[in-house]
Parts: C-alpha cells; structure tokens; sequence
C-alpha cells in the first residue's frame, strides 16, 4: 500500500494539472476559433454596405439601381453564411436579409422619395446582421483591449460610417421635396450631417485605443495613416462643427457630397481590410499561443510521469532471479558480502580430518586398487 500510495501521490497532481490545462485551453482556442471565423463573415458583409448604400442613392434619384454589384457581394456573403451559419447562427438572419436586398432591387421597388425609407430599413439588417455575428463570434467580448477596439471598429464604427455617410448624401438630394416639411428636413440634414463627423471621430478613436493599449508588434503602422485619411475625407463632406453652428446643404451641393460619399466609401473599404486582417493576425498568433501551452502541458505531465515510474521501480522490491543485482554475483558464486548456503557451514582443519577413523578405512581400500593398476601399466 506504501508504494501504490507514493505512486498516486507523485502522478495524480500532474494528471490533474493536464486536465486543468486542456479544459481551460480548450475553451480559450475554441473561443478563437469562433473570432476568425467572425472576421471571415464581416469580410464581405462590410462590402455589401457601399454596394447597398450606392444603389440607394439611384433609386432616391429616381433610377433604377445597377444590380450587379448587390448581387457580386450577396454572393460573397451567401458563402460565408454557407460556412459559418451553424457556429455562427446566422442562417434565419441571412436568409431575410437576402429575400430583402432582392426586393428593393427588383424593377418593381419603389423610386425617389419612397425608397429612401425602403433602403434604410435593409441598411438596418445588415448592421443588425454585423451585430449580431460580432456578438455569437465573441468579437464583442473579446477581453483584451487592443483586439475588443479593433474589432469594434471592424464591425460598428466603418460600416456605420458607410451608411451615414449615404443616408446624409440622400437627405441632402431630397431636399424639402421630401415628405417632411422644410423644417423636419433640415432638423434630419443636420442629424445625419453631425452623425457623419461624429462616426468618423469614432473610427480614429478606435483606432488609436488599439494602437495605444496593444503588445504586440503585429498591428501595423499603416493603421496610423488611416487616421488622417479618413479624418480629411470625412470632413469634405461633414467638417466638425458644434451641432448650433451647423448650416444644412443646399441640394446643389449634393453632387459634391456624394463624390465625397465615394471617396471616402474607398478608404473604409480599404482600412477595413486592413483591420480585419490584422485583427485574424493576432487571433491567429493568439491560437498557436495557446496551442503551445497545450503541448507544453502534454509533454510536462509526460515527463513527470516517466520519471515518477522511474523511481517507483527503483523503490519496488525485486522478485528472486531478477538478475537486478547481477553485477554483485560472482559466476556460478552466491552475492558477495552474503554468507554460502549448502552443507558445508564452516572450514575443518586437514589434520583433523586425517585422524577421522573413516577415511582412514577409505584409503585403506583404495591403496590396493592403485598398487594393481601400477603393475598393469608395466
């Protein structure tokens, strides 16, 4: 029992530490896991928010929105949800979104004023939709402060940027011809018009947090020049300016505006690859992290083991003819330091075997035989 209890004291601490670790491990890299493949989503979910807010600046004029780029990225998004419907949960809210996006750009949809509010409701289920795979990704939880800002700004602040930056063009181009009144218009122009500048702000502050608080190298300084970038090309279209100072458009300038709006559609884009990247980047770095401490702990709990079972044979006592001590026995010779076994107990001196009556009777009958055996051999 001394010894079955030495061998669970020596190996049950390590089996319960590589359980431990698998177990804590695991849940991290399967949480990892679900953060890349939230990242693969919003790829190309954040293209389908220009190609939405594009075609909703045509049908607000009164034409017919160009299917084609709709459709290339409703393409990319349907592969992506083919991928990661069932870890991500967003097969009911895709196929919606889908059946939605195909209603708004048939011939039969409505056009100018009317489709402003039919456009805004579908612009709604895809941040919706962003929202909801950040959160089932754990993107929205993410503890650490470099990938959370990162992250939030992946899925929030660029295409929330999209579609304010679009919706603000499309108010301006209304003009008081819209349904509201002169006044209800211009209190929407200068809405939209602050959440513009607001949401650019929004942008640079996420990414500074992330440049700020990260300790890694794999963020790129890239990240800073979008900074200023996106600043300038926001500010074309909505300079920071308090809410009372601020003057609505005239719906002449929406022209401007709106090459404004495509200008800075372009460098979202742009920064929000770079962004997704970076953030797979760190995930992916984050995951082999954990997948060393794996192997780590696997070959630690290995080891222990195989030195505990070391000992443990040293400190078992061996069965007979073991061979364990062979080296201390002489061939065909008992151990040394261990007295001989067999009949013989002690020395006799040879003088006292000499006077023993009975071998005096055997040399006395083995005398003829040698003397009859010397006249034969001459």
């Amino acid at each position: 029992m001394g010894v079955v209890a030495l061998a669970a004291f020596l190996v049950v601490p390590f089996g319960v530490m590589l359980v431990q670790t698998l177990s804590s491990t695991g849940d991290q890299l399967r949480t990892v896991q679900a953060e890349r493949a939230g990242v693969a989503y919003l790829r190309p979910l954040t293209k389908l928010v220009p190609a939405l807010t594009r075609a909703q600046s045509e049908a607000v004029q009164g034409r017919q929105p160009t299917p084609a780029g709709i459709r290339r990225a409703m393409s990319e998004v349907a592969e992506a949800d083919r991928r990661y419907a069932a870890q991500l949960g967003t097969e009911q809210r895709w196929t919606g979104l889908r059946q939605r996006l195909v209603e708004v750009t048939e011939r039969s949809s409505p056009l100018g004023p009317k489709a402003y509010p039919a456009y805004a409701e579908t612009t709604d289920q895809v941040l919706s939709l962003a929202l909801h795979v950040a959160e089932r990704s754990h993107l929205l939880t993410d503890g650490r402060a470099d990938t959370h800002h990162l992250a939030r700004t992946a899925y929030r602040e660029l295409p929330g940027l999209m579609v304010s930056s679009g919706r603000f063009v499309d108010l301006v181009r209304l003009g008081s011809d819209s349904t509201d009144g002169e006044q209800d218009w211009q209190a929407r122009v200068l809405t939209a018009q602050d959440r513009v500048s607001t949401a650019a702000m929004a942008v640079g502050d996420g990414l500074r947090r992330s440049l700020d608080t990260t300790d890694t190298a794999l963020l790129s300084s890239d990240l800073v020049g979008f900074l200023d970038r996106v600043q300038d090309t926001a500010g074309q279209m909505a300079p920071v300016t308090p809410l009372v100072d601020l003057k609505p458009p005239a719906p002449a300038d929406a022209r401007r505006l709106e090459g404004a709006r495509d200008a800075l559609d372009g460098v979202l884009l742009e920064l929000s690859g770079v962004v997704l990247g970076e953030l797979d980047a760190i995930l992916q770095a984050r995951a082999a992290e954990i997948e060393g401490e794996r192997t780590k702990a696997v070959v630690t709990t290995a080891v222990a083991g195989a030195s505990s079972g070391w000992l443990l044979w040293m400190l078992l006592p061996q069965a007979p003819g073991t061979g364990r001590h062979r080296s201390d026995t002489a061939l065909g010779g008992e151990p040394r330091g261990e007295k001989p076994t067999g009949d013989i107990q002690e020395l006799v001196d040879a003088r006292e075997l000499i006077a023993d009556d009975q071998l005096v009777h055997v040399g006395r009958a083995v005398r003829p035989v040698r003397e009859e055996r010397a006249r034969e051999s001459e």
